[in-house]
């Protein structure tokens, strides 16, 4: 993945990358909406360096409710295991 996570709790500044051999990166966006960038360097090579320069501002995430008894917690982790939203293979 070449691309940092962009979301209401980090933006990306500024994203350079340089990777050796200038190979073409395509992008696409995947299931979850992250852009995700991926190459190929045929090339042959004694060295392959991927230089990824980025400036983020975050910002503060409220911690999540924890008022929900165990059992309770237990039983939505549970119903969520029989209901996958994305299998990633």
């Amino acid at each position: 993945m070449l691309y940092p996570l962009k979301d209401d709790f980090q933006e990306v500044v500024d994203h350079t990358i340089s990777i050796t051999g200038n190979p073409v990166v395509d992008v696409h966006i995947d299931y979850f909406g992250n852009e995700v960038g991926t190459f190929t360097h045929t090339q042959p090579h004694q060295e392959l360096i991927i230089d990824s320069r980025l400036v983020v501002m975050t910002h503060s995430r409220l911690m999540p409710d924890n008022t929900a008894e165990p059992a309770e917690q237990w039983q939505a982790l549970a119903a969520l295991r029989t209901d996958p939203k994305y299998i990633d293979f």
